[in-house]
């Protein structure tokens, strides 16, 4: 039975409205956890219309979404390629997608304008300015990001401070 098929079942018998029916199916149903970047891999990659057996055959293609999926410990691994399979089968609805945590990172001793870390996201470029997020400029960073841009330093740095964000 599918989720709409439950929820209208629900509604029929229960004679309440589809909106809580489907409150009542999703506080029933365990989703499985999944990180932002699993399902990101499973989006761009469902333009390549892979068979069932072929997403599992192609994870080799992302470090990351093979090491979350082949992790040490061997129930975890179960449990991570069942909420693999669920994302593939049924999209990311079927699943809580797991954010990561984003960091605001502020040079010590420097007041004003110039003290956060930013990206602007025209030019991919990295500088230093105000600690708001605009459409064109992000201080709010993973941990990836900062990683793959040079700056994983600054979380061992006592001159920067590194404030996780919402």
């Amino acid at each position: 039975m599918t989720k709409d098929e439950a929820v209208k079942k629900i509604a029929r018998e229960g004679y309440i409205s589809i909106e809580h029916a489907e409150e009542l199916y999703d506080s029933i149903i365990n989703k499985p956890v999944v990180p932002q970047y699993v399902v990101d891999w499973v989006d761009k990659s469902r333009k390549y219309d892979y068979d069932f057996e072929e997403w599992f055959d192609c994870i080799n293609q992302s470090h990351d979404v093979y090491e979350w999926l082949n992790c040490g410990n061997k129930r975890k691994a179960e449990l991570n390629a069942l909420a693999f399979a669920t994302l593939i089968v049924n999209g990311s609805d079927a699943v809580i997608v797991e954010k990561e945590p984003k960091y605001l990172v502020k040079v010590k001793g420097i007041d004003g304008y110039y003290a956060y870390l930013g990206k602007e996201l025209r030019t991919s470029k990295w500088i230093f300015g105000t600690i708001d997020n605009f459409a064109n400029h992000r201080t709010h960073h993973t941990l990836k990001e900062l990683e793959e841009a040079g700056f994983g330093w600054v979380f061992d740095c006592e001159g920067v401070e590194v404030i996780e964000v919402e």
